[in-house]
């Protein structure tokens, strides 16, 4: 920062006081009447010696003397600001320089290595204490192949203590540190698999619902997510309606579970919004009214239980006392938006929670009242190329924010409202990924909780296309930290962005000149920026430039884990002599973080961590069936007095007929005709089409509805095309409709028959689904 030097009035004041005795002095010389140049020097060491005959300082010369001093005051003054200005010509063009990794370190990194973050080969700071930021969020931009993931999300995942939740896209980080993770830090990891349902940790949202606001940001969270960023609905009744329904659905659900001492859950949404399309015929009505939904039924059955105005029933008539048509249409709403969570993979991993995310604040296997030290890592693993099942990731993201703030809040306040143990998110792939939805909102309020985010982004830009350019600058504001890790060739705007943000140095030049024979050389001073955007582009991609707070801009070596040789013999006496005095603080070891993984993986049998099954598809029914890890073998100490005991060797106790041999009767029997009826509609969706069908829906489907997708009269998603199209529709164009829905076939087949006449439509549905 540059502040103003210069001399103070009060300076030159004390200095006219010497000038003006000095004046008076001079005026003594004049009382000697044979005073000449000759002898002016004696004079002057006779008055020093005889300074206490002050008569002589005062004469008729006095005044004059005491003028010319003013007058050489005078003089002094004007040089002393002429000459001795507030020259800055150091910094005259820009102040910036280059910061040294290695003195940033050593000023702001934690003697417990766990406790630190590691940005580059040479950069690390402290989470907390003295050297910590005001927050311990952080951005990372860098192109593809810039070594983001290597350099940012596996060094910290090696050495952090905290309790974290990555976005591993394709899994392969799981697959590379798992094993360092549950052996070495002896960490509890948990994973929702969207890649590869059969070995996800099954999770479900009603665990985590407390109130009636969890509810409505649930619905809120999964219909936006559902919804494609550019779907065209000018008319916000629809969304709004649709929501209204499935609130509906999920409070009767959630007052159900509670009410019968159970979890809700998903899949009991999915049978209730099946109830509504199912008609009670044993109910007489008058001549020219619909029988009643089964999920009317449940509804009327709810408000005598409890009351009319329960929130389910509540909403649920408000929805039907709509026209008969405006209810039908946001019925195939909804059914199309979840759609998806009739897959059967979903459906088991809906099933039940194995994810406690509480457990994120209390330890794993710890209590409010009792809480561990056991840290959690999450891992939500999910294809890159596949986004469709993206929206689950963002609801647990929502949800565990949601439940952890306000246990922070409510159960923690003796902690300072803190997170006992801290949180680090790692959002690889932010931009085409799942995310947290208020992600803006969050970033400013998760620092108190002891909560961070680390977005992790492809461009600079990519925020600004995210969110509106202001809300792009709020997360700017809340990031104490940025990470640049190098763009591609063309990214001129991050070149310049980057530039910019680095700033100028001042520079001296020189220039030469001819005239003539003679040469002249004149020294300047210059701005300079401490990169251009060229030498941006032209940057290594193995460095990264790092801007921090309080901090000069810092260019380093990124942290690549095969370049980590371990820590040397000295650091490792150093941490010898501090963990006598704090046990908390670990001694590091020869081989780096890294090499131990690696060679764990070569160990093992898989090459790398791979989570045991968690399910099975059951070959009677193709529904997936959740393996129960839990041992069906139980110990005692004291044998109960009616136990009977057999004794027996190994080889008698593997012959005996320990199960049912009617093992498939048991199977069919334990599925219910709902789940049966699914499967078959499941099955029959996906069995090969004949070659005269796949020649007519290539004709008229896949190359019509590739050809006409982008034209205006085909509708963006489902809901656009019920918004625009449904009212002028006859009741079997409607019927069509619901049934492609419910037969799951490609969204770009529906969207395609809201363009056609009811005979199209029917000869278009009746190809696919032969």
């Amino acid at each position: 920062m540059f502040t103003k030097n210069k001399v103070q009035i009060s300076t030159y004041m004390v200095l006219l006081i010497p000038f003006v005795f000095l004046g008076i002095f001079a005026s003594g010389l004049f009382s000697f009447p044979d005073l000449s140049l000759v002898n002016i020097g004696d004079k002057v060491v006779y008055l020093l010696y005889h300074i206490w005959e002050y008569k002589r300082f005062f004469n008729e010369k006095t005044m004059m003397c005491i003028g010319w001093a003013v007058i050489a005051w005078v003089f002094l003054c004007s040089y002393i600001m002429y000459h001795f200005r507030d020259f800055h010509s150091d910094i005259q063009n820009g102040s910036e320089e280059w910061a040294d990794p290695y003195e940033v370190t050593k000023r702001r990194a934690n003697p417990d290595d766990s406790l630190n973050r590691i940005i580059s080969k040479n950069v690390k700071i402290s989470t907390q204490g003295e050297g910590a930021p005001s927050n311990n969020n952080m951005v990372v931009v860098g192109s593809s192949g810039k070594y983001k993931t290597t350099s940012i999300v596996i060094p910290n995942s090696l050495n952090s203590s905290a309790n974290q939740i990555t976005l591993d896209v394709k899994g392969e980080i799981m697959y590379k540190l798992g094993l360092y993770i549950t052996k070495i830090q002896h960490k509890t990891i948990r994973c929702l698999n969207l890649k590869y349902p059969e070995l996800s940790d099954r999770y479900n949202p009603f665990a985590y619902i407390e109130c009636e606001e969890d509810i409505i940001n649930l619905i809120e969270n999964i219909y936006d997510s559902l919804t494609p960023p550019d779907a065209m609905v000018n008319d916000p009744f629809w969304p709004e309606g649709a929501k209204l329904y499935l609130q509906s659905l999920f409070y009767y659900e959630w007052w159900y579970a509670k009410k019968e001492g159970r979890k809700g859950s998903i899949n009991n949404i999915l049978i209730l919004i099946n109830d509504e399309t199912k008609k009670d015929t044993t109910i007489k009505v008058q001549k020219g009214q619909q029988p009643p939904s089964y999920l009317q039924l449940k509804m009327d059955k709810l408000a005598k239980e409890d009351s009319p105005d329960n929130p389910a029933v509540r909403d649920y008539r408000k929805l039907k006392e709509g026209a008969a048509e405006t209810v039908r249409s946001i019925i195939i709403i909804v059914n199309a938006k979840l759609k998806l969570f009739e897959t059967a993979a979903l459906k088991r991993i809906f099933e039940d929670d194995d994810m406690n995310l509480r457990e994120f604040g209390t330890g794993v296997g710890g209590t409010l009242e009792n809480p561990s030290n056991n840290r959690l890592v999450l891992f939500i693993c999910v294809d890159d190329r596949e986004k469709s099942f993206h929206f689950i990731a963002s609801m647990l993201y929502t949800q565990v924010l949601t439940i952890l703030c306000r246990m922070a809040d409510d159960d923690f306040k003796e902690n300072g409202g803190a997170l006992p143990i801290p949180l680090e998110m790692l959002l690889d792939e932010f931009y085409a990924g799942a995310k947290p939805s208020n992600t803006v909102e969050l970033m400013g309020v998760i620092r108190s909780r002891n909560i961070s985010m680390i977005p992790i982004l492809q461009s600079t830009s990519q925020l600004k296309d995210l969110f509106k350019a202001e809300k792009a600058e709020i997360i700017y504001d809340n990031v104490p930290v940025l990470c640049f890790c190098g763009a591609g060739q063309g990214a001129i705007e991050s070149h310049k962005y980057i530039s910019e943000l680095l700033g100028k140095a001042t520079i001296d030049t020189i220039g030469d000149g001819k005239h003539g024979s003679s040469y002249n050389s004149s020294y300047n001073k210059a701005g300079r920026e401490l990169m251009t955007p060229q030498e941006i582009k032209r940057m290594d991609k193995k460095h990264c430039i790092i801007f921090m707070e309080d901090e000069y801009p810092i260019y380093d070596r990124k942290a690549l884990p095969w370049e980590d040789k371990g820590a040397s013999r000295k650091e490792i006496r150093r941490c010898k002599r501090l963990h006598r005095k704090n046990p908390n603080i670990q001694i590091p070891s020869r081989k780096s973080k890294y090499q131990i993984a690696m060679e764990l993986n070569e160990a093992s049998k898989d090459k790398g961590y791979v989570p045991a099954p968690k399910s099975m598809i059951d070959p009677h029914t193709g529904i997936y069936v959740t393996i129960n890890s839990n041992s069906p073998i139980e110990e005692t100490s004291e044998l109960p007095d009616d136990a009977l005991v057999i004794d027996m060797t190994s080889e008698e106790f593997l012959y005996q007929k320990l199960g049912n041999n009617n093992a498939e009767d048991d199977i069919t029997a334990a599925v219910s005709e709902e789940i049966k009826r699914l499967y078959e509609l499941d099955r029959q969706s996906r069995q090969p089409m004949k070659k005269t069908t796949r020649k007519t829906t290539k004709k008229k489907a896949t190359e019509n509805v590739m050809d006409s997708v982008t034209s205006a009269s085909v509708p963006a998603t489902i809901e656009d095309g019920v918004v625009m199209y449904f009212n002028s529709f006859s009741e079997q164009q409607k019927d069509l409709i619901n049934k492609a829905i419910v037969n799951r076939m490609p969204d770009i087949f529906i969207r395609q028959m809201f363009t056609m006449n009811y005979d199209d439509m029917k000869e278009f549905f009746d190809s696919y689904n032969k």
